[in-house]
C-alpha cells in the first residue's frame, strides 16, 4: 500500500494514498453548524471529526469503472481514485486501469470517471508503475474541480486514527475509520 498524506493533523486514507486534513478546514462541515465537537484536550479527536474530515476530502474521491473486450469477452473493473490537483489529474490503483494479464503491460479500455456530485468524464491514463500499483489519469473539466493535497506519509505513526474512503463496486461516499499501522 503506498501512502501520502496531506498537510494538517487528521489523516485519511483513499485505499492507496492517506491525507490529513488542517482543522481549520473541518469546522462545522458535517454537523450542519453545529460546533459542539467537543475534546477532551488539545490535538484529541472530537465527536464530529471523522465526519468533518470525510466531508472536507470526500468531495475529491471519485468512482472510476473501465470497460476491456477481448474478442468475445468483455470485462468491467470498478475502483476509486483521488483527484490531486483542480486540473483534472488522478491517483488511482495501476490495476484497475492497465492489464496484468497480458505479456506486455498495455491500457485497459474507455476509462470513465464519476465525481461525487454525479458529473461524469471519459479520463485517459497519463502513466502508471506495475510494481507500486499506482496509476495517474486526467479529465478535462471547463471548471475547477475538488481536489486533495498531497503532502509526506513520513509523518503518520503507528496508532494514529486514519479514515478511509472510496467508492468501491460504485457505492459513493464509503467511509472507515481505523489506525494506520
Amino acid at each position: 500500500m503506498c501512502n501520502w498524506d496531506f498537510t494538517g493533523s487528521f489523516p485519511i486514507l483513499n485505499s492507496f494514498a492517506s491525507a490529513s486534513v488542517p482543522p481549520a478546514n473541518l469546522s462545522n462541515h458535517a454537523s450542519g453548524g453545529n460546533s459542539d465537537d467537543s475534546r477532551c484536550c488539545p490535538g484529541c479527536l472530537g465527536r464530529n471529526s471523522i465526519a468533518n474530515a470525510a466531508a472536507a476530502v470526500g468531495p475529491a474521491v471519485v468512482n472510476i469503472s473501465c470497460m476491456q473486450e477481448n474478442g468475445w469477452l468483455r470485462e468491467k473493473s470498478l475502483g476509486s481514485g483521488t483527484i490531486i490537483d483542480p486540473d483534472g489529474t488522478i491517483l488511482t490503483c495501476a490495476h484497475l486501469v492497465t492489464d496484468f494479464q497480458s505479456t506486455k503491460p498495455g491500457l485497459k479500455g474507455k476509462v470513465s470517471v464519476s465525481l461525487q456530485d454525479g458529473r461524469e468524464f471519459e479520463g485517459v491514463v497519463l502513466n502508471f508503475d506495475h510494481h507500486s500499483d499506482i496509476a495517474v489519469l486526467k479529465i478535462k473539466s471547463k471548471t475547477p474541480l475538488p481536489a486533495a493535497r498531497l503532502g509526506s506519509s513520513c509523518k503518520l505513526r503507528p496508532g494514529d486514527w486514519v479514515v478511509a474512503l472510496g467508492c468501491p463496486l460504485s457505492l459513493q461516499n464509503t467511509v472507515t475509520a481505523g489506525i494506520f499501522l
